[in-house]
């Protein structure tokens, strides 16, 4: 799975045009998709990757990670601890995708992305 992530043109070429916040939601969304896909839970999984190489892959600081990640805690969106993530509200990824109108709307960036990268849950 590890392999694949940087694989993933659909999602890496759309990064650039996003806000930080929505950088983090494609990611979380995406990986949550990926261990669904395997059979594992969309909502609780361990990340091997340190928030400074997730913010290398996402093109962002270590601080800004941590300021997202931060906020996403107190606004209840995810919990972590070490590297277990558990996504408490499985729609606060999608609400932070649709904040803006037109082209970055869930539907239009599963579109840009590929159909498979998000769901409607």
């Amino acid at each position: 799975m590890s392999r694949e992530i940087p694989r993933d043109q659909g999602v890496t070429g759309l990064l650039g045009s996003m806000r930080a916040e929505e950088r983090l939601a494609v990611f979380l969304l995406n990986l949550s998709q990926r261990f669904m896909a395997r059979g594992y839970s969309p909502s609780e999984f361990y990340l091997r990757m340190t928030r400074e190489g997730i913010g290398s892959f996402l093109g962002l600081k270590l601080e800004t990670i941590s300021r997202i990640s931060a906020n996403s805690r107190k606004k209840k969106l995810i919990s972590v601890q070490l590297k277990r993530i558990w996504i408490l509200d499985t729609d606060g990824p999608q609400r932070a995708l649709s904040r803006d109108a037109g082209s970055r709307t869930p539907s239009a960036l599963a579109q840009r992305c590929g159909a498979s990268t998000f769901s409607n849950r």
